[in-house]
C-alpha cells in the first residue's frame, strides 16, 4: 500500500510538471530544496527561484516533444523519523509512445500527513545534456 501511495505521488508530480501546472508541482516540494546534478549543486530557496528553474527545465523537456512519462520506483527505504529515500526512473515519451529520454533520480522525502514533500533531489541519470543543464541553473 505504501508503495502504491509513493508511486501515485510521483506520477501526480510528473503529470503536473509536464502539463505546466508549476504551482501544483511546487506543492510537492519543501523549500528550500537542494538539487544535485552533473552541473553541480543548486539550492532553490523560494518560490520565484523554483518557478524560474522549473519553468526552464520544463521548456527544455517539452522542446524534446515529451508528452508523458512512465514512472518506476526502483528502490525505496523504510521511513525513519518521517523521512525516506526513493530512487525513481522516469521514461519520457512522445505522443506516439516512443521513448525520448529518461532520468534516474534519488529523492529525499519527508512524510506529511498522507503525502510527501521533496526536500532534496540527486540526479543519477539526467534527461538533458550537461550544456542544457548548465544553461538552466546558471
Amino acid at each position: 500500500m505504501a508503495l502504491d501511495r509513493l508511486r501515485s505521488f510521483f506520477e501526480s508530480l510528473q503529470d503536473s510538471f509536464l502539463s505546466g501546472e508549476l504551482e501544483a508541482t511546487l506543492a510537492n516540494f519543501s523549500l528550500p530544496v537542494v538539487i544535485y546534478s552533473v552541473a553541480g549543486v543548486t539550492v532553490l530557496r523560494n518560490e520565484a527561484e523554483f518557478f524560474h528553474i522549473a519553468g526552464q527545465y520544463r521548456a527544455a523537456i517539452i522542446a524534446k516533444a515529451v508528452v508523458n512519462s512512465h514512472i518506476e520506483i526502483v528502490e525505496r527505504d523504510v521511513a525513519v523519523g518521517n523521512r525516506l529515500r526513493a530512487t525513481v526512473r522516469a521514461v519520457d515519451m512522445n505522443a506516439l509512445g516512443e521513448k525520448i529520454t529518461k532520468s534516474l533520480i534519488r529523492y529525499f522525502l519527508v512524510q506529511m500527513d498522507d503525502s510527501y514533500r521533496i526536500e532534496m533531489m540527486e540526479y543519477l541519470e539526467a534527461p538533458l545534456q550537461l550544456n542544457e543543464i548548465e544553461r538552466i541553473i546558471h
